[in-house]
């Protein structure tokens, strides 16, 4: 059997740390996927389009060489190493900083709160009828 036709599956188990919510992630190696020895990492979040620290959408392919995915200690080791790195990056600590403050703006628009201001207010009030044209008044001589 060549290593093409073998397809590696493995699960992993992440809880978001905002939400608490328990993520499955199912991962699967397709090996020699575009040419021998380059494999392709194929992981999938669940519940669907659920964020990762790898991925904004819950799904991500990577491609790599085989022997990269040897060196790390197989698919799962590489895909928990991976998770680590990408949980201790600037770029995922300012989101997950963002979700625990959260945005007032996107609330009020979520709870149909909003604030209008005099202008808005004065803005929105239909525009008087223009008068007739009054003749000026005569000066007393």
């Amino acid at each position: 059997m060549s290593r093409r036709q073998r397809v590696e599956t493995c699960e992993l188990r992440w809880r978001h740390p905002v939400s608490g919510v328990a993520v499955r992630i199912q991962v699967k190696n397709k090996p020699d996927y575009l040419e021998s020895g380059s494999d392709m990492i194929e992981v999938t979040a669940s519940p669907k389009g659920t964020a990762l620290p790898i991925t904004s959408t819950g799904y991500v392919a990577h491609f790599l060489s085989a022997t990269e995915l040897v060196a790390a200690g197989g698919v799962k080791a590489f895909v928990q190493q991976w998770m680590t790195r990408e949980e201790a990056g600037k770029a995922w600590r300012a989101k997950v900083a963002a979700e625990r403050q959260g945005d007032l703006f996107k609330w009020a628009d979520a709870h149909g709160e909003a604030v209008t201001s005099k202008a808005t207010q004065q803005a929105s009030r239909p525009a008087p009828h223009p008068k007739a044209r009054q003749r000026p008044a005569k000066r007393p001589a």
